[in-house]
C-alpha cells in the first residue's frame, strides 16, 4: 500500500507499507559439502542447508519531500523493517551430524566448517536525509555548480536463534552511511567530487562470541568528463584520493575494535583515463 499526498506544488508526503520476500541462493540449498584442504592439515568446509526457508520482511516507510524553486530537493525518510527467517552464515555447530561426519572422515585435521541458518527475527530502522541543489540561478559560469548530500542513521538488532545470540546487530547494517559531493555541469564539462563514509558493521558470527566485523571506510573520488562534440568524449577519474597506500580498502577484524585484524586489502589510489567515440 502506497499513499502520496501533495500539499502544494513543492511539498509531498509519501507513505508505504509493503512485504518483501528473499529466497535463499541455490548454492545454499545444495546438500553437498564443499571441502578445501591446505598443506598444514587444515580443512575448510561449506555445508549446504536444504531446509532453508525464504526470508520474509514487512517494511514501513514515511517520507517528506520539499522541491526547491530551482533544480533541487530536500527530503527526509523514516523507515522500519522487520525480517522473519533471515538468512546468514556461520560456523557449523560441533555437535551437528555434518561436523561429526567431517571429523570421522578427516581425523587429525583442524576443521573449520561453515553453514547457513535461518534466524528468528531482525529489525532495521532509522532516518534518511537527502539534499540536492543545482545553483542554476547564479550568473554565468557559476550556474553550473551543484551539491548533493545524503546520510543514513540506522539501528538494528537480531535474534539469530543460536545459543547466546538472541540480541546482536544485524549483518552488514552500519549505524552511519553518508555521501557529500560537489558537482559541475556546463560548457561540455561534467565533474563530480564526492566523499563517502561507511561505519563499522557486523559481517559474520564467530566462535566464543568473537565475531567478524568490517571496519569503517571512507573515500574521496573525482570524476571528470568532457565532450568535444556529439561524437568525441574524454574522461578522467581518480578513485580514493585520500589513500596514501597505508589505508586498507577492506579491513575485517575479529571483534569490533581494530586491534585484531583478520583480513586486510590495500589498493592505493586508482587513476583511469580514456576517450570514447560514437559512430
Amino acid at each position: 500500500v502506497q499513499i502520496n499526498y501533495r500539499a502544494n506544488d513543492q511539498l509531498v508526503y509519501r507513505g508505504a507499507v509493503f512485504a518483501s520476500l528473499a529466497r535463499p541462493e541455490y548454492q545454499f540449498l545444495n546438500a553437498a559439502t564443499e571441502i578445501e584442504i591446505s598443506d598444514d592439515n587444515s580443512l575448510e568446509a561449506f555445508i549446504g542447508n536444504p531446509d532453508l526457508e525464504p526470508a520474509y520482511a514487512w517494511n514501513f516507510d514515511f517520507g517528506v519531500e520539499y522541491y526547491l524553486s530551482n533544480i533541487g530537493i530536500i527530503s527526509g525518510n523514516l523507515f522500519y523493517k522487520r525480517i522473519e527467517d533471515f538468512i546468514f552464515s556461520g560456523n557449523a555447530p560441533e555437535d551437528s551430524v555434518d561436523s561429526a561426519d567431517l571429523q570421522a572422515l578427516y581425523p587429525g585435521f583442524n576443521i573449520d566448517a561453515e553453514t547457513v541458518f535461518n534466524g528468528n527475527t531482525a529489525r532495521v530502522y532509522g532516518l534518511e536525509l537527502n539534499h540536492v541543489n543545482q545553483f542554476s540561478s547564479l550568473p554565468g559560469f557559476w550556474s553550473g555548480f551543484g551539491v548533493y548530500a545524503n546520510v543514513t542513521f540506522q539501528r538494528s538488532d537480531a535474534d539469530t536463534g543460536l545459543e547466546g545470540r538472541s540480541d546482536v546487530d544485524f549483518f552488514n547494517a552500519p549505524e552511519f552511511v553518508g555521501t557529500a559531493a560537489l558537482t559541475y555541469q556546463g560548457g561540455g564539462l561534467q565533474a563530480n567530487l564526492a566523499y563517502t563514509f561507511r561505519d563499522t558493521a557486523l559481517e559474520e558470527l564467530g566462535d566464543f562470541l568473537i565475531d567478524k566485523y568490517q571496519q569503517s571506510y571512507n573515500s574521496l573520488d573525482l570524476q571528470l568528463r568532457y565532450s568535444f562534440n556529439d561524437q568525441w568524449e574524454a574522461f578522467f577519474s581518480v578513485i580514493d584520493l585520500l589513500d596514501d597506500d597505508l589505508d586498507p580498502v577492506v579491513y575485517k577484524t575479529l571483534g569490533s575494535s581494530e586491534g585484531f585484524p583478520e583480513d586486510i586489502t590495500f589498493n592505493g589510489t586508482t587513476y583511469k583515463f580514456g576517450i570514447t567515440a560514437r559512430f
